[in-house]
């Protein structure tokens, strides 16, 4: 069994992005799923095949939590989810292309937590000897981990939440991928670029034209083809903003650009919208 959860709040992402996803992973999969949605929305609100669970409690008031995104560290409170099973945690602007076991294998190959590679270097390898008090600040768009062996992840945010700070706010609790990096440091590893990948660094560049000519190199072809998820981030990357885009049309995140190439891409999001109406 593979446990597949996300979470939704407010009106950012309907419904039928969290129904469509659900579908993709169930296609896919080698593995039974069981897929849980983490929602402010009502069970109804779903299709019957997710369960939806409420968020926990938290020690800061909740409207506070979604900026920095720590409503997501909800995936680490303690009973929510089965605590043995392999759990993969995706954005609700991943696209799901091949098979989320293949995700799970990497997590019983090495155990602990598995983020996205959020830097060219692997500092992550380093011990933390060679570096006190540094830790490699990973992207939390993708995890892979067993919840029983985080729950104190969730408990420690709270008792942090809740502390005075005099000066600066430390950098761990600017966002939820800094407090899951700090947090798991000593357990922390990436997913190989092979497996898993944000579009931001695998596919934009500052130059298009260089961008262009790397994506035909046979081994970055291969790698591609065997990605099992590329997940976005930014306005002009949102679900139905992809749905729609054609090739050709320029998409800007930060100062990169890329001139849209990946067809196969935005028939994923027109699918899962599409199948997520019901």
């Amino acid at each position: 069994m593979l446990q597949v959860v996300c979470v939704s709040w407010g009106e950012r992402y309907s419904p039928a992005v969290v129904d469509g996803m659900s579908r993709a992973v169930r296609r896919q999969c080698s593995r039974p799923v069981r897929f849980i949605c983490i929602s402010d929305r009502p069970p109804q609100a779903y299709a019957p095949e997710i369960e939806v669970l409420p968020f926990p409690r938290f020690a800061r008031p909740f409207p506070t939590l979604g900026w920095g995104c720590f409503l997501k560290l909800s995936v680490f409170a303690r009973g929510l989810l089965a605590p043995d099973l392999p759990t993969v945690y995706l954005d609700l602007d991943t696209l799901v292309r091949g098979d989320l076991a293949v995700l799970a294998r990497e997590l019983e190959r090495h155990g602990g937590m598995l983020m996205l590679r959020n830097h060219l270097l692997p500092t992550w390898r380093l011990p933390s000897a060679l570096c006190p008090g540094g830790y490699y600040f990973g992207n939390s768009s993708v995890l892979a981990f067993r919840p029983g062996e985080f729950t104190q992840l969730f408990d420690d945010f709270n008792d942090a939440a809740t502390w005075k700070h005099a000066g600066r706010l430390p950098s761990r609790l600017r966002t939820d991928e800094r407090f899951i990096s700090h947090w798991a440091r000593e357990r922390l590893r990436v997913f190989p670029a092979s497996l898993a990948v944000k579009f931001a660094q695998e596919y934009i560049s500052f130059w298009p034209a260089w961008q262009g000519l790397i994506a035909r190199l046979p081994w970055v072809r291969r790698r591609r083809r065997e990605q099992v998820v590329v997940t976005f981030v930014g306005e002009d990357f949102k679900p139905a903003r992809l749905a729609a885009v054609r090739p050709g049309d320029v998409l800007r995140y930060k100062r990169r650009r890329v001139r849209w190439s990946t067809p196969e891409f935005s028939e994923y999001f027109q699918s899962v919208l599409e199948r997520g109406l019901r």
